[in-house]
């Protein structure tokens, strides 16, 4: 399966309404989305 990494780079992170709209995309797609800061790692549907 192909791989995709993509970074955000923003001081003040990935706050509620965006990372709110970054689950209802992501769950539109069959595929594992995962989002890690630092040594953490979610699922990120």
């Amino acid at each position: 399966m192909p791989e995709k990494t993509v970074a955000i780079n923003n001081e003040l992170g990935l706050h509620a309404r965006a990372a709110a709209q970054f689950v209802r995309v992501s769950t539109q797609f069959e595929c594992d989305i995962f989002v890690s800061w630092r040594d953490i790692e979610v699922d990120g549907k």
